[in-house]
């Protein structure tokens, strides 16, 4: 017999196999040390297109190719009965269910697996498993504990085993399990080399795209080989992979709850009552955290980052009054925590980081699209851990390596790129005095650590008062601001040291710049100096992504403060942002204009309740907010996507409602003053 439809699928699979290497790697050692091992189940889970299907075809080879029997059933084609699934399991043992066997169907499939393991090791492979309904139980109390313990079970879905299974000390203890994330970069460029993909923007283009994710990669590739690399230009939007994760939510109230759920990145169920006006039942939050594309942190949940990009599109595109309103909601909720924090004096950088997902700043979007939560903490330097940051910056001067940093903006379709050499991204660190810095208090100089320990970066970020202002005025990096301000600016920042005017960044230093949570660390550290309400300057190497980044947070470049401290022969400019009183407020509402609008939105309102036209209708209401701007019934009508006549109307009704002779008494009138 020739070669069947399986075997070459098989083969295609195989050769397009990329990562995974600790997944294959934990199965192999498991396999080979099952008997110095207590558990006997390995349960994978992930969302939806994560490649739980593949990973398992690969577990199958592995098995097969160290000398073990393997079973691979899909659970979702027992549809819920003991016997078919039993049938499967017969099936793939090659044991044949003729009429003289009298044995029930659930007995032989059990004494089949165990006759395979009395002879070698048998892995029984199971997909599927979200779709396992009643059988879970009949699997658990009456099937399962019957097999030999030279059976390896791999269970597959797109939850972890919860329950019993997680609280059953038993069961507890026989289960490892292994969450399935998206690809890395480097997986998904090994995977798209080994298509004939030779275009390093089109590769990093996809990566971007998709996020390592491997359904919504898939569904990106050409139909055939030896198809040209596609271009962004020629991509569809990608809507099939929502209808994958919109199976998890079948009726309409889940998933209206999960589309307003994508408006803000972090959401609990307080958020989501203020956002969509009413309450959120307890049973309905609890349906939506348990889908598979759900995660906890520490400051509520989350959809994965691909499902939230697609869904937010999604929601944007087919219902985009609906998304306004939301949006507008969220930025309400977030403005007011900022507006707390300042009241209390408490730290609020997490809640700003939230409001400029919404800036109109497409670069800004971008870095916090890739931001990612970290476990990292700052350490203040002193004597007795200064070794530490010399050893950090001896490591990091002998090992600098050139870096590809790369991020994109879904929302416009932006991607950037930036490179540097090895001493490029070694620039800040190398003009950073640790020994002078030490002389400014525990906190101009801290370590960034990791959750183990490891020191993964040096913060140099000097408070500017009056103990330091001489330092300041002649160091190298920063004497070229410091001297163009006038004496009486000068004067202004000889603050006592526990009240500074503001912080100049003259450096941080981190170990990867291509790692997305340790540039998480940098801007969250920044948003904090800027929400604590003073001057932030700093001067950065001359180079494409520093100057970018500058930008994208909002800094504004200081004319005639150009220097040439890094020693390049390039001029390094100076940027500053300025959050002093109520520049705070200035600098959100610049980084998003929606801001303006919002508060325009409520003083009309307050002015139509003041003028006593709290009984308008909605629509009443949104031309009565125009017509107080002063536009005409042409504008009006532009903007709120009705024709003139229907103005002219609303108008009218509005004039006869409450008496007035023409348009200027009621514009008047909305304005709070006298007809």
């Amino acid at each position: 017999m020739g070669e069947t439809f399986g075997h070459r699928m098989r083969e295609l699979m195989e050769d397009h196999f990329v990562g995974r290497e600790f997944e294959l790697r934990f199965f192999e050692q498991f396999l080979t040390g099952m008997t110095e091992r207590s558990e006997r189940i390995i349960n994978v889970y992930g969302t939806a297109g994560i490649g739980k299907s593949y990973l398992l075809d690969r577990y199958e080879r592995i098995s097969r190719q160290g000398g073990a029997a393997t079973v691979s059933i899909d659970v979702r084609e027992a549809y819920g009965r003991i016997e078919a699934f039993c049938r499967m399991i017969l099936f793939a043992l090659e044991q044949d269910e003729g009429p003289g066997h009298q044995e029930n169907v659930e007995q032989r499939a059990v004494n089949a697996i165990n006759d395979s393991a009395s002879k070698r090791k048998t892995v029984l492979l199971i997909d599927g498993y979200e779709e396992i309904g009643g059988l879970d139980y009949e699997l658990r109390h009456r099937w399962l504990p019957r097999l030999d313990s030279n059976v390896l079970i791999v269970i597959a879905g797109r939850f972890p085993l919860e329950g019993p299974w997680r609280y059953s000390p038993a069961w507890k203890r026989l289960i490892a399990r292994l969450a399935l994330t998206e690809l890395s970069y480097e997986d998904i460029r090994m995977y798209l080399l080994g298509l004939g993909f030779q275009d390093d923007q089109v590769i990093d283009t996809l990566w971007l795209r998709t996020l390592g994710h491997p359904l919504s990669l898939s569904l990106l590739m050409p139909a055939g080989e030896g198809e040209q690399d596609p271009r962004p230009s020629e991509w569809e939007p990608v809507d099939d992979r929502i209808h994958h994760w919109l199976q998890e939510a079948p009726d309409e109230e889940l998933r209206q709850l999960l589309y307003a759920c994508s408006v803000p990145r972090t959401f609990h169920q307080d958020l989501l009552t203020e956002i969509i006006g009413k309450e959120v039942t307890a049973t309905l939050f609890s349906r939506l955290i348990g889908l598979s594309f759900m995660m906890r942190n520490a400051r509520g949940w989350q959809l994965t980052q691909i499902v939230w990009e697609s869904m937010r599109g999604s929601f944007k595109e087919r219902m985009p009054e609906t998304f306004k309103v939301y949006s507008d909601r969220t930025m309400r909720h977030y403005e007011r925590k900022v507006d707390e924090g300042l009241r209390l004096q408490e730290e609020r950088a997490w809640e700003v980081a939230q409001m400029m997902r919404f800036s109109s700043n497409a670069l800004l979007r971008a870095h916090l699209r890739h931001s990612r939560e970290s476990n990292h903490y700052l350490e203040p330097v002193d004597s007795s851990n200064l070794n530490e940051v010399k050893e950090y910056v001896r490591r990091r001067l002998g090992n600098a390596n050139p870096l590809k940093i790369r991020c994109s903006d879904t929302e416009s379709g932006t991607m950037f790129r930036f490179e540097m050499t090895g001493e490029q991204s070694v620039r800040r660190l190398r003009i950073i005095e640790v020994d002078e810095l030490l002389n400014f208090g525990s906190n101009a100089l801290q370590l960034l650590r990791s959750r183990q320990g490891e020191v993964v970066g040096v913060f140099a970020i000097v408070p500017i008062h009056g103990q330091t202002l001489n330092y300041l005025l002649n160091a190298p990096l920063s004497r070229a601001y410091f001297r163009s301000l006038d004496p009486k600016r000068i004067q202004e920042l000889r603050t006592p040291a526990e009240s500074p005017a503001g912080w100049y960044v003259y450096g941080i230093d981190i170990t990867r710049l291509e790692d997305e949570r340790l540039r998480s660390d940098i801007v969250h550290t920044l948003f904090e100096k800027m929400l604590s309400g003073g001057l932030l300057v700093q001067s950065p190497p001359p180079l494409d992504y520093y100057h970018h980044a500058c930008e994208g947070l909002g800094f504004e470049k200081v004319q005639g403060c150009d220097h040439f401290a890094y020693g390049d022969g390039e001029e390094a400019s100076t940027f500053i942002i300025d959050t002093r009183g109520e520049r705070l407020k200035d600098y959100l509402r610049k980084m998003i204009p929606e801001l303006t609008l919002i508060e325009e939105k409520r003083e009309i309102a307050s002015m139509l309740e003041i003028g006593g036209l709290h009984e308008l209708t909605a629509r009443e209401r949104e031309v009565a907010e125009q017509l107080a701007k002063g536009l005409s019934n042409a504008e009006i009508a532009s903007i709120l996507y009705i024709s003139e006549a229907a103005v002219k109307k609303h108008i009218n009704t509005m004039l006869s409602k409450y008496g007035f002779k023409n348009r200027t008494q009621l514009a008047r009138k909305i304005l709070g003053g006298s007809t």
